[in-house]
């Protein structure tokens, strides 16, 4: 979880994180720059990060195995670029996404789409116990792009 100015969706999200990590011990939640999210979390599941240089935020990326992108539907929003979502394709990891841009950009083999920000920590929840998942929407993502150099 890490984009800028996401704090309504990112509110929305966090009963659903806190329960989550009550759930399974095994989780442990990446936030990159959203220190109030951060705050409501249990400090020792959390790996919190400020803002960060690209090539920094590359690698931590890289090393997550998936990433919750809580886009609403709204006009603003909806006029953004998919590039989150490309990082995530070209880093391997396996992207449940909001409502907003990114199921209008991407396939649905290459990603999970959530109806609304509320169902974006269920099916993440579900896709954590899916290895096999995970790396089968990480090589669509792969190959999809490949296929489309010029990118959504």
């Amino acid at each position: 979880v890490g984009n800028q100015n996401r704090g309504a969706e990112h509110n929305k999200l966090l009963p659903h994180l806190q329960a989550w990590l009550q759930q399974d011990a095994r989780i442990q939640i990446v936030i990159i720059g959203d220190r109030n999210l951060a705050s409501k979390l249990p400090n020792e599941r959390i790996e919190y990060h400020p803002i960060l240089n690209y090539a920094p935020y590359r690698r931590l990326l890289a090393s997550c195995q998936m990433a919750l992108l809580p886009l609403e539907q709204t006009v603003a929003n909806s006029c953004k670029t998919p590039i989150k979502w490309l990082e995530c394709a070209a880093e391997s990891v396996a992207v449940i996404a909001g409502p907003e841009l990114y199921k209008q950009t991407s396939p649905d083999f290459c990603s999970l789409w959530a109806p609304t920000i509320e169902q974006i920590v269920p099916l993440a929840t579900a896709l954590a116990n899916q290895p096999s998942r995970r790396l089968a929407l990480t090589t669509n993502a792969h190959r999809w792009l490949k296929a489309k150099p010029s990118a959504p």
